[in-house]
């Protein structure tokens, strides 16, 4: 008996004192953070984050998910780190944030180059076609604020995969990507990169910033690791 009590109490004793481990979740979203071909997360974010990341003695996994689900979870479950995120007023109160990590890189409007009735030059004139996003990205809030409505000219799919391909089958008239982002989704469809057209451009440089984003319930060991290690990784971009 005396021999099982002291087995429960180091147990308990080791758990105690056990390392808590990150849970670590992002999107595809080139070129902060994607898989490439051989199925490695890549991208100019998660370059920073393993960086910063590595200056702790924090044990983590990383998840690919839609982002919707990524940002789903990271608003739910502690010790739970997102990136690459806008920070927005909406989603302030929900997290610690870790800003900036990167520099916004601009994001254009796209149609197929075949679809020569569809002309836009600005904002206002996409208003009259049908834009494929991705449900709760930055794009739908940016959108929605300047009066688009979901289900009229804003279209919500999980992934820019299936906006691509509706984009493709003609389901709808626009899409918003990066450069190298739209790059990719045509080279996953052995499509050239002249099918589709740029029409114009969103730069979102001194207006917003990449961050990196952990949840606020998280235990505090982790919290000032983290702290202490962008603070570093800060001072050394300076």
């Amino acid at each position: 008996m005396k021999f099982f009590l002291f087995c429960l109490l180091i147990i308990n004793f080791s758990l105690a004192f056990a390392k808590e481990e990150l849970l670590v979740v992002t999107e595809n979203w080139p070129p902060y953070n994607y898989l490439n071909k051989q199925g490695k997360l890549i991208g100019d974010s998660t370059k920073v984050i393993k960086e910063i990341l590595a200056q702790t003695d924090i044990t983590y996994k990383t998840h690919v998910y839609p982002w919707a689900r990524s940002f789903q979870i990271a608003a739910h479950r502690k010790n739970t780190l997102i990136y690459s995120i806008y920070k927005t007023d909406e989603r302030a109160n929900k997290f610690y944030w870790y800003c900036p990590i990167t520099r916004p890189t601009p994001m254009h409007f796209y149609k197929m180059s075949k679809n020569t009735s569809i002309q836009v030059n600005n904002i206002e004139q996409a208003k009259q076609f049908v834009i494929g996003l991705i449900r709760g990205d930055w794009s739908q809030a940016y959108l929605q604020d300047l009066d688009f409505k979901v289900g009229e000219q804003l279209d919500l799919a999980a992934e820019m995969s299936i906006n691509t391909n509706k984009l493709i089958a003609g389901r709808i008239d626009l899409i918003i990507n990066s450069d190298l982002g739209m790059a990719l989704e045509l080279q996953k469809m052995n499509l050239p990169i002249n099918s589709v057209t740029k029409l114009f451009t969103i730069d979102l440089s001194g207006q917003a910033e990449i961050c990196m984003a952990i949840n606020k319930d998280s235990s505090k060991d982790l919290i000032q690791k983290i702290t202490l290690a962008f603070e570093s990784f800060k001072n050394s971009q300076k």
